[in-house]
């Protein structure tokens, strides 16, 4: 994906991070994982609890440290409000958060867990085709158990649900893959402490294991790493110039006369002069890295088609998938909204569109909007603007050409409704081709009937333009499509 604008890094913009900087004497960034409008994202090594974490650092502005404030507090609330609920896992966790301070301003920092790729990418990877129906169910049961959580543990409403903002739970060895690529693009050694070189070794005998990418590099690396005893990294601290001074292991070293040296370096193991010289950079591995560059090249950034599900492909198999919800930054409280203008086009409800009050239901709308994308691999409604009307016109129009009419009882309770509607209670932008969502299901997508019908059922609970009589996250749970 392409990478963030340079030109914001600036007052009010993102934060210079460098690859081998500590943040809240914890975080030890590793490598970047990705940007957003709001705010770029590392991977990093937590040396306390010994673990990886995303670090999401906040642009700088007022507006930015606002939301993240508002974010900070959304995401606490998750986390105290059951924590014996199971739906609490289906949100994405937060560990820690804290402010620092740089040439741009104060910054706001989330440290949350480490996550897998979005939908969208698994969308895109299916080439728009959709997912394996048990696929769509696996994920669609998942996300309605943490918005029910969200909706009745936590009084908390998304507003802005959708395959990106959805994620999928890495598999252990993703993480590790993920943090010993960035040893292959990176050379300069920091200047740190063997103490903390124990999370690499530790990635890169996982990466050799199991990628075997590091082709000639290898031969040495093994030595390094098949050592029983992993405390002689923690000894490798007493010869740390090591990185810049390589040995002879022949012999011949400089340090033969300590003896405590010799026992380190021969539990490594013997490798001669040149092939350790050739070599040395699988040393540097051992540290973090720093580069001169802010922005990381787009090879150094998390490789999502690195994600694997024990060999499946969840675009053409059957995989046990597990998500999380994420992206709270948008989210508000049932009984105080921070914007009337919210969800994203493509997945906005009907009550946002008319003005009409909103809540918890307006998530629901999103689901089933998200669902068929996953089956499908299109959107259930992709408005556009004419010369006659408008984008948000064209969008009610599509709903009651695969909805029926909108109530009027309903759409007068919005404060747009002249918008859309003339006098007459007639629509100002004409429906056409009326059809609905178990025909569309069989003659576009060639799906069976029976399958069609039990999809389009699950699909239409969720759809009912009155928000009070929509089905509820946790009603949706029990539906017989999940059967």
């Amino acid at each position: 994906e392409d990478q963030e604008n340079v030109e914001e890094y600036c007052k009010g913009g993102y934060h210079c991070v460098r690859i081998g900087s500590m943040y809240n004497d914890q975080y030890r960034i590793v490598r970047k994982l990705g940007w957003g409008y709001f705010s770029t994202v590392w991977l990093c090594w937590d040396v306390k609890k010994k673990s990886y974490a995303a670090l999401k650092v906040v642009k700088s502005a007022v507006e930015f440290s606002d939301a993240a404030r508002d974010e900070i507090k959304l995401l606490k609330a998750i986390l105290n409000a059951d924590p014996s609920d199971r739906g609490r896992e289906r949100i994405i966790r937060l560990f820690d958060s804290f402010e620092i301070y740089g040439p741009h301003g104060k910054h706001y920092c989330l440290a949350t867990e480490v996550m897998g790729p979005n939908l969208l990418h698994l969308i895109v990877q299916s080439k728009y085709r959709g997912l394996p129906i048990a696929n769509v169910k696996i994920i669609m049961y998942q996300v309605l158990d943490g918005l029910r959580y969200l909706h009745e543990k936590c009084k908390i409403i998304h507003t802005d649900l959708k395959p990106e903002n959805i994620l999928l739970v890495p598999q252990p060895r993703f993480v590790w893959y993920a943090a010993a690529k960035i040893f292959t693009t990176m050379n300069d050694p920091a200047s740190v402490s063997a103490c903390e070189w124990i999370p690499y070794i530790q990635t890169l005998k996982y990466f050799l294991l199991c990628k075997q990418k590091l082709n000639n590099k290898s031969i040495y690396a093994d030595r390094l790493v098949d050592s029983d005893d992993m405390t002689v990294l923690e000894k490798l601290n007493t010869l740390h110039h090591i990185i810049n001074h390589p040995p002879c292991l022949t012999g011949d070293s400089q340090f033969n006369n300590n003896n405590n040296n010799n026992n380190i370096l021969s539990s490594v193991g013997r490798v001669p002069r040149h092939d350790l010289s050739s070599r040395i950079d699988l040393v540097r591995i051992y540290c973090p890295f720093e580069t001169q560059m802010t922005i990381i090249r787009h090879d150094a950034v998390l490789a999502q088609n690195d994600m694997l599900f024990n060999g499946k492909d969840p675009c053409r198999d059957d995989c046990p998938i597990m998500v999380k919800i994420a992206d709270l930054g948008n989210a508000c409280w049932t009984d105080h909204h921070y914007a009337d203008a919210i969800q994203t086009l493509q997945y906005r409800c009907v009550e946002t569109i008319i003005g009409a009050e909103y809540s918890t239901p307006c998530d629901l709308w999103s689901v089933a909007c998200m669902a068929f994308e996953l089956a499908t691999g299109d959107f259930l409604f992709y408005p556009h603007a004419c010369e006659n009307f408008t984008r948000s016109q064209h969008h009610l129009a599509l709903f009651v050409q695969l909805l029926g009419d909108i109530p009027y009882y309903f759409a007068k309770t919005g404060k747009q409704y002249s918008k859309y509607f003339n006098k007459k209670k007639q629509m100002r932008c004409p429906v056409e081709n009326r059809t609905t969502i178990f025909r569309l299901l069989v003659k576009k997508y060639k799906w069976s009937r029976e399958e069609a019908s039990c999809f389009t059922q699950f699909l239409l609970p969720l759809l009912v333009y009155d928000p009070e009589k929509r089905a509820s996250a946790s009603q949706m749970l029990h539906h017989s499509w999940f059967s």
